[in-house]
This record gives structure tokens, sequence and C-alpha cells, in this order.
């Protein structure tokens, strides 16, 4: 065994796909990583647009039900399969509340899902 190690040393062929096998994997969690974090941020912003127009439909519409809101919330989701959820209180008058709820699970990577919620107050216009 001892007369075989100084072989070893002397040579290093093979030195550089040692080092890949153990920086490749941490290199592509990484870029992965930040690529799915990239997509749940822009599904959060693309939520967060919906909950918006809703708002404004909700103040040029003031007599609109929650369930004419929920709807039309639904439609301004276009591109997002994940799991959403809205939910509208009406206090009649005075403002609405409007509440969006995604879910996102990532892709390759070993995590919980992560809910994302986002809550708008727009008050209603004056009568």
């Amino acid at each position: 065994m001892l007369k075989v190690l100084p072989y070893f040393c002397r040579h290093t062929r093979g030195n550089a796909l040692i080092e890949f096998a153990f920086a490749a994997p941490v290199f592509i969690l990484i870029v992965f990583g930040v690529i799915d974090f990239g997509i749940s941020m822009w599904e959060k912003s693309y939520l967060n647009y919906a909950l918006s127009n809703t708002a404004r439909y909700a103040f040029i519409h003031p007599d609109a039900s929650e369930n004419d809101l929920t709807n039309y919330a639904k439609t301004q989701i276009r591109g997002i399969t994940k799991t959403i959820s809205f939910n509208v209180v009406i206090v009649p008058k005075t403002y609405v509340d409007l509440t969006g709820t995604l879910q996102y699970k990532f892709f390759g990577l070993p995590f919980s899902p992560m809910n994302i919620v986002i809550t708008i107050r727009q008050p209603l216009p004056p009568s």
C-alpha cells in the first residue's frame, strides 16, 4: 500500500474531473435556485397586477358583487397555472378588501411550498 502512494502523489491526471464533480452540483443548484426564485417573484408581480386591476374595476363599478370581483380577478390571471385563490370582502359604500393567495411549489429544489399573499384595500367612491 505504501509503495503505491508515491505513484498517486506524482500523477495528477483526473484532478480537474474530481474538482468538477464536487463543484458542478453546487453551481447547478445555485443557478436553478436563482431561476426558480425569479419565476416565483414574477408570479407574485403578476398576482399583484391582477389585484390592482380588480381594485380599479371595483372603484369604477362600486355596485359590483363579491362574485363579480372574484371572477374579474380570475380573468386577469393569464399564464399562471398554480393554485390561486381570491377573497373579496366588500364594506358597502366604504371600501373593498381584495386578497390573493398563490401557492408556489419550487421546481427542483427540496423546499416546502411557499404561500404568496397580497392584500389590497380599495376605497370606494362616495355616493
